[in-house]
């Protein structure tokens, strides 16, 4: 069977893509100042960030990488917001 590329489908659902990712993490924007990261691996993720952030679940200060344990989720807002 041939494998869809899901993002076909995203215009007519009205999902905007997320921000670049490494295989294995899917980012959205929640809104214009918080972006969800999920990691759908078994294994930590370093997702490299623009500008520093704020994790909103965590608590955490980030200054410019994300880090996500195995099928973790954070929400970040980026300093600038």
């Amino acid at each position: 069977m041939k494998a869809v590329d899901e993002t076909c489908f995203y215009p007519t659902l009205g999902i905007a893509e997320g921000p670049a990712t490494p295989s294995g993490v899917i980012a959205r924007h929640l809104d214009n100042t918080n972006t969800l990261y999920v990691n759908t691996t078994g294994k930590l993720q370093t997702v490299p960030l623009q500008e520093a952030a704020i994790g909103m679940l965590s608590g955490q200060t980030m200054a410019s990488e994300l880090k996500l344990e195995p099928y973790d989720a954070e929400i970040i807002q980026f300093n600038s917001n």
